[in-house]
């Protein structure tokens, strides 16, 4: 996996979860070696939104990223 968003994908295979908030997503990618800032998630995942990912901003500011279901199945197939 060379691109940032494989990386993300990946993050949401490992944890069989749907949604993540961008913070969590970066400390995962941390975790393995990956560095990766919150704010490099945050773009990333705009760039792919709506066709990959569905964003949602909370009041603190913190991003939640979700990842349709039907994706990860695409992914598997």
């Amino acid at each position: 996996m060379t691109n940032l968003s494989d990386k993300i994908i990946s993050v949401f295979l490992d944890k069989k979860i749907l949604i993540l908030k961008d913070s969590d997503i970066s400390l995962s990618l941390i975790a393995q070696g990956i560095q990766c800032y919150t704010e490099e998630v945050r773009r990333c995942a705009q760039l792919l939104s709506p066709t990959l990912f569905q964003l949602s901003i909370s009041k603190n500011n913190s991003m939640t990223i979700s990842v349709d279901p039907q994706v990860i199945n695409f992914i598997f197939l």
